[in-house]
Parts: structure tokens; sequence; C-alpha cells
């Protein structure tokens, strides 16, 4: 959300994201090709996912094709990263404090967010499930 509102035409407010003027329930959500919208806030962001695990992150703020369904400001369409042939991981903490413990101070909203990752190549589709002689078609990853 916060890459997303460093794009031009988007502001982020407390009540979403608004590209080119539009309310935030015009704005369309797509992860991976499937809509995340949220059917009954009309907001996309009720998924969280990490900012470890997108491999890119595309905004259309104008000329919204009709694969988007009933879009009409914009689209944010994010694409997940992809396991490798290696295991890798990551952590990470972010604050908006700063240590700062000052209960009066407006810019601060006390949050602390955590986010672990880890992928690699799918173990137990290429090796645990063969030896049960069951056999999935293809290279999984996670």
């Amino acid at each position: 959300e916060d890459a997303v509102s460093l794009q031009s035409g988007v502001i982020k407010d407390p009540t979403g994201l608004y590209i080119k003027g539009g309310r935030a329930y015009e704005t369309g959500y797509v992860v991976d090709g499937v809509s995340a919208q949220d059917p009954l806030a009309g907001t996309g962001f009720g998924l969280d996912l990490g900012a470890n695990s997108f491999s890119n992150i595309e905004v259309i703020t104008g000329g919204v094709g009709a694969e988007y369904g009933d879009v009409t400001s914009g689209v944010v369409s994010v694409k997940t990263r992809n396991g490798g042939d290696t295991y890798e991981g990551s952590f990470s903490h972010k604050r908006d404090n700063f240590g700062s413990n000052v209960m009066d101070n407006q810019a601060n909203y006390f949050q602390d967010i955590y986010e672990f990752s880890i992928g690699g190549p799918g173990v137990l589709a290429e090796k645990i499930l063969p030896k049960l002689g069951l056999d999935i078609p293809g290279k999984i990853s996670f």
C-alpha cells in the first residue's frame, strides 16, 4: 500500500487508496491474476502480504481493460515471488515511532510490523510424495 501511494495520481488516506480522483471502491486489486477485491467494503487490502513476497507491482491509472471487470479509476496488480532452486529467507522489523514514547504525537500509530519469509524448492512434492507413490507433474516451489 505504501509503495502504491507513491505513484502519480494515487492518494492514500486512512479510508483507502484513491486513483485519479475515484473512490476507494472503484479501484481493482489483483494478485497473480486473481481479484483480491473485498466484496463487502470494495477495497482490496484485506489481504495482507509481506513486502518481501512481491516480485512486481503494477499500477494502472488509465485505460483499464475489460479483463479487470467493474473498475473505473485504476488497478493495482501484484505478482508474487516464485520459489527457486535454493532455500532463502528474510526477516524484517518496521516501526513508526522510532523509540519515541510521546503519546500526543499525531504521526505515531505505535505499530511494530514483523515480517518473515522463506522460499525454495518444493521438497514435499519432489521427494516425499513420490516415495509414497504419489506423482505430481511439473515443478513445484513455494
